[in-house]
C-alpha cells in the first residue's frame, strides 16, 4: 500500500493561539484522505495526534530518516519511508 503525506509545519508565532506544531494529511490513492490536526515536534521526530474527541497518539514521522509509522484507523497500521515527489 502507498500512502502520500502532506505535512504542514506551523511557524513559531502560531503558538500564541495553538499548542500544535503542525498538521498532517494522509492519502491512500483512490481511496480516502485522513487529517491529523495536531503535531508535536520532539527533536527530529514529529508525533502525530488525533485531538478530538480526546488527544490520542496516532503515529510519528522522522524528519531525519523520513520514516512514517501511523495508525490509519480504517485501514490498519502503515510503516514505511517517504520519498519526495
Amino acid at each position: 500500500m502507498s500512502v502520500f503525506i502532506k505535512l504542514t509545519e506551523y511557524r513559531s508565532w502560531v503558538g500564541f493561539w495553538s499548542d500544535s506544531d503542525g498538521s498532517v494529511y494522509l492519502e491512500v490513492p483512490n481511496e480516502w484522505v485522513e487529517y491529523y490536526e495536531h503535531v508535536e515536534e520532539a527533536g527530529d521526530q514529529l508525533q502525530i495526534y488525533r485531538k478530538y474527541p480526546k488527544k490520542r497518539l496516532k503515529g510519528n514521522f522522522s524528519k531525519l530518516s523520513k520514516a512514517l509509522a501511523v495508525d490509519l484507523e480504517s485501514r490498519g497500521f502503515f510503516d514505511g519511508t517517504c520519498v519526495a515527489n
